[in-house]
């Protein structure tokens, strides 16, 4: 039910000229409707934020902000009497009402209730000393240097979870007796027994090489970029990922590398030693000669007022002739020495040679059943089904994330809203738990059901207020549902780095992208006059973009990528191969990662996957997997599929196609 109390209901008169057949002119009034209300929860009375408010069947909508309120205007003359204003969010029951009733409720209020359903909520209303909710512990995580901000800390065998704030601090639904993992990138994992409600754990190093290269595109310009293996080319016509340092942006103040690369290249973070040791996974092509961390040596010195230019790729396409060892980006030196006078290295040949593909992997499983799905099965009725399923559900040892997953996808075959009802069952299990509605979320993403992943990835922010990819889910299921100007708001706010206290410099590249794919479909729709030129090019497109996203920024795992001449790269997403990578996600909260295949070699092209991780059956790690061909582009296709990634112990092949 619907309760409202202080209205705010403005209606304004907008006049306008129209000619008419009967007069010459006719002066004609119309009226615009403007509302302004505030949401709120029944029962503790506090503020909703994320509630979508929208007339149905018309393209007016708004969501609700963090204290709750809500803007609409339109034509008084286009919402009709009947018209019928939805309310809805993950959590609460969904409400109606007309737009007649909706008028005279406002004018007595603008405060509206919305009901909870039978979830598990965040907090009991009565509190303990400190502000901490009954039933809740609270503590602080700490290395020797000091708290540590995005550590885990859960109750295991549950749903409860949760991660420190900047100051290393948390509160977590426990009691006396729970056993508590908390766990954090190059730190041992702890156990321990909650004996008292307030906590300090500290946390030791597991002493696994943590340091790591992360690259960040700054494109430059210049008539012709040498490439290195990829040969030269008008900077313009590089279609993947690139930047360039010219000669004459090399001033005389610098005489190291180290200096330079840090003055001019103020967005790549390597290695500040100033003999520049080679970093993990990183290759250097000074001149033709190759050296990588597998060298053990140090790079030469190269005096910085002889270099012609320098080239950073850190694309795909742009480092698989280089081999796995480019896996985090090549930085390419050129110089005007002769080649009589070159540095002599011996080339590495394992980098060109070394990364031939011949291997063969089985195709990734398209289902696994449980014992208890296998049962599920039996059934030769829609009726023996639901009955067999409200037993098990009804059973704890049985609720996991997994078992809901492919209990809904077997209800498919009998009853699609049924089969939404028990996948539904994951948002009230996990309700405080944004790794379990991401799971629910990729789920409905990989069936279509956009409204409904909003609604999850709505829930998500509202938990997860401070983790970038937060706003990044939510930019693009607000593209997908049509709310295209609060979509290009999100991504100008992520490409600004303007949300206080989010650093979203890692997932700039994947902000562009998804900003010029804005605006190739939807350019007329959203106010981009105030973006960069670079992004306002109506010339965008990418013949195969992937994009891989996953609900625990703590798994590890690899990607293998083989392209038509059987060359493999492979990346990892672990501690000590991508150690700076991980803790950059930990600690902005996000876990995704892109890759562009353009400009390159025809034939079929594999990806395989493997999971280097171990953990409990009851919320584990799933991988969305999306492929995009033609991005961009009038014919551009896609296709989104969910990922047991806690299953692929041994390497599987997760898709193959033709570019």
């Amino acid at each position: 039910m619907l309760y409202f109390n202080t209205a705010k209901l403005f209606v304004m008169k907008k006049m306008f000229y129209t000619l008419c057949a009967i007069l010459p002119t006719l002066v004609c009034a119309q009226y615009e409707i403007a509302i302004e209300a505030t949401i709120y929860d029944e029962i503790s009375k506090e503020p909703i934020s994320y509630v979508n408010v929208a007339f149905n069947d018309k393209p007016i909508q708004a969501v609700s902000s963090e204290d709750g309120t809500f803007n609409l205007r339109f034509d008084e003359d286009y919402v009709q009497k009947q018209d019928l204003l939805e309310f809805n969010a993950l959590g609460y029951k969904s409400e109606k009402v007309s737009a007649e009733r909706f008028y005279k409720f406002l004018t007595n209020t603008n405060k509206i209730y919305l009901k909870p359903e039978g979830y598990k909520l965040d907090n009991n209303t009565s509190l303990i000393e400190n502000d901490i909710p009954m039933g809740s512990i609270s503590g602080q995580v700490v290395i020797e240097k000091g708290p540590i901000e995005g550590a885990k800390v859960k109750v295991k065998g549950s749903f409860n979870e949760t991660r420190t704030d900047r100051d290393g601090n948390f509160v977590l639904p426990a009691q006396s007796g729970d056993v508590l993992e908390i766990d954090y990138v190059g730190m041992e994992t702890q156990t321990i027994v909650v004996n008292d409600n307030q906590l300090e754990i500290k946390l030791e190093p597991d002493g696994e090489l943590l340091e790591e290269v992360i690259l960040l595109s700054e494109k430059g310009s210049s008539d012709l970029i040498d490439l290195g293996y990829n040969g030269k080319k008008d900077f313009d016509a590089i279609t993947y990922g690139a930047s360039t340092i010219s000669k004459d942006k090399i001033g005389s103040q610098y005489y190291n590398l180290g200096d330079l690369l840090n003055g001019e290249l103020a967005k790549l973070n390597y290695s500040r030693n100033q003999s520049l040791n080679v970093a993990s996974g990183f290759v250097y092509d000074i001149d033709g000669m190759i050296y990588t961390t597998q060298d053990n040596i140090q790079l030469p010195y190269v005096d910085p007022q002889i270099i012609e230019s320098i080239t950073v790729l850190n694309s795909l396409t742009a480092t698989h002739k280089y081999g796995t060892l480019a896996r985090n980006g090549v930085i390419i030196i050129r110089t005007n020495l002769s080649s009589a006078s070159k540095i002599q290295t011996p080339q590495n040949s394992a980098l060109v040679v070394g990364n031939n593909y011949e291997e063969s992997w089985p195709s990734l499983a398209a289902n696994t059943s449980s014992v208890n799905l296998k049962e599920l099965k039996k059934a030769s009725s829609f009726a023996e089904a639901k009955r067999v399923y409200e037993t098990q559900k009804a059973d704890k040892s049985i609720q996991s994330v997994p078992y809901f997953i492919e209990a809904s996808d077997y209800f498919l075959r009998w009853d699609k809203d049924f089969a939404n009802k028990v996948l539904h069952q994951i948002a009230i299990i996990g309700y405080t738990n944004d790794k379990a509605l991401k799971t629910l979320a990729f789920k409905l993403e990989e069936r279509r059901e956009f409204e409904k992943a909003k609604t999850v990835y709505q829930r998500i922010a509202a938990i997860r207020p401070n983790d970038a990819q937060s706003y990044m889910n939510l930019a693009n299921i607000y593209k997908k549902t049509g709310n295209y100007q609060e979509s290009m708001r999100l991504f100008k706010q992520m490409l600004a780095n303007d949300i206080s206290g989010i650093d979203f410099s890692g997932m700039q590249n994947i902000i562009t992208n998804e900003i010029q794919h804005m605006l190739a479909f939807h350019r007329t729709r959203v106010e981009y006059y105030d973006l960069p030129n670079e992004l306002r090019s109506a010339n965008f497109k990418r013949d195969v973009r992937i994009v891989f996203e996953w609900n625990d920024p703590y798994n590890e795992f690899e990607l293998q990528f083989v392209n038509p001449n059987n060359k493999y790269y492979t990346w990892y997403h672990n501690k000590l191969n991508n150690g700076n990578k991980m803790l950059d996600e930990v600690k902005n909260g996000y876990a995704m990662q892109e890759y562009i295949i353009d400009d390159a070699e025809k034939g079929q092209w594999i990806v395989n996957l493997k999971n280097l991780s171990n953990e409990p059956i009851l919320n584990p790690t799933y991988l969305k997997y999306t492929v995009y061909k033609n991005y961009g582009l009038e014919n551009e296709s896609s296709e989104t599929k969910l990922v047991k990634l806690f299953e692929q112990n041994n390497k599987v092949t997760l898709d193959k196609f033709v570019y």
